[in-house]
C-alpha cells in the first residue's frame, strides 16, 4: 500500500513523494543508503523481509517505485504454488537503469520468467514523460502518464472506496509544487482512520514518508519514519545527497 505523485519537470529539477502503507507487523525498513548496482550507484531503503525495495533512484537520474496491485486477481492456475517472488527484488533489479526502455527490457524479461503479483511501477527522470507499467499477473502493460491522473494510491481495504476519497482529497487541496505534495501526503482525509493518504488501521499504517528531488546540483533523498505512536506524525528527516553520474546527461 502506498501513495505517489510528483512535480512536472522544470529547470529547477524534478520531484517525486511516496508514502508507505504495511502491516503493523512487518519489521521497519533501514534508511536510504548508497548501493552499488551493476557499477551504478542507487539511493534506495531496504525492506528487511526480502531485501527488496520499493522506491529508489540512481545516479543516472532514474526514479522508480512499486505499488500494489490489488484490484488484480489472477486466475488461480496462474499462482504459483511455492509462493511469489519479491516485487521488492524485482524494482531492485531496475536499480542500474537508464531509462524507461531499459526497464521495459528486464520487466518483460522477468515477469514471464518468474512468478509475481500484480503490482505498479511508476518511474521518471527529470527531462522524460513518467511512465508507468502495470502487471495484473497474466499481461505487463506500459504507458506514459502525466499529473493529472495524481495521487498515484493503493489500499488493500475497501479499495475502490479509499481511492475515491483520496483523489477528492487531493483535488480539493490542488497541490502545486513539491511542498504542497508533501503537506498532502502528511494529511488524514476528512473522515480519518484508513481513508487518508497518512493512513492508520487496527492492522496496517503509514510507515514512511520519501521525498526525492532531482536537482541540478545533485541528487537529494528525505525520508522519515512515522513515530511510534500514529498521532505523533512522522520523525525527524534522514537526509541523503548523491552526486550526478559523470556521464549524466538531462
Amino acid at each position: 500500500m502506498c501513495t505517489v505523485t510528483w512535480t512536472r519537470s522544470t529547470p529547477a529539477g524534478r520531484s517525486l513523494i511516496c508514502s508507505r502503507d504495511e502491516q503493523r507487523t512487518r519489521p521497519p525498513a533501514t534508511a536510504p543508503a548508497v548501493q552499488q548496482i551493476d557499477g551504478i550507484r542507487v539511493l534506495t531503503p531496504v525492506d528487511p523481509r526480502a531485501a527488496g525495495t520499493w522506491l529508489f533512484v540512481n545516479e543516472l537520474g532514474f526514479v522508480a517505485t512499486l505499488l500494489n496491485f490489488y484490484e488484480a486477481t489472477p486466475p488461480a492456475e496462474l499462482r504459483p504454488s511455492e509462493g511469489y517472488r519479491s516485487r521488492g527484488l524485482l524494482l531492485r533489479s531496475l536499480g542500474a537503469c537508464r531509462n524507461a526502455d531499459d526497464a521495459h527490457a528486464i520487466l518483460e524479461k522477468a515477469v514471464h520468467a518468474d512468478s509475481y503479483a500484480p503490482f505498479w511501477i511508476i518511474a521518471m527522470r527529470v527531462e522524460a514523460p513518467t511512465a508507468r507499467w502495470c502487471w495484473d499477473g497474466r499481461q505487463l502493460s506500459r504507458d506514459i502518464v502525466n499529473e493529472d491522473i495524481q495521487p498515484v494510491t493503493t489500499s488493500s481495504w475497501k479499495t475502490a472506496e479509499v481511492l475515491a476519497e483520496r483523489s477528492k482529497f487531493f483535488t480539493e487541496q490542488s497541490p502545486t509544487d513539491a511542498s504542497s505534495l508533501e503537506a498532502f501526503h502528511r494529511s488524514c482525509s476528512p473522515k480519518g482512520g484508513p481513508w487518508g493518504p497518512c493512513m492508520a488501521r487496527p492492522d496496517a499504517r503509514t510507515v514512511s514518508l520519501s521525498r526525492i528531488d532531482l536537482a541540478p546540483a545533485g541528487i537529494h533523498f528525505t525520508y522519515h519514519e512515522r513515530c511510534p505512536r500514529d498521532e505523533d506524525g512522522f520523525s525527524p528527516p534522514h537526509r541523503t545527497f548523491l552526486p550526478w553520474h559523470p556521464d549524466h546527461r538531462p
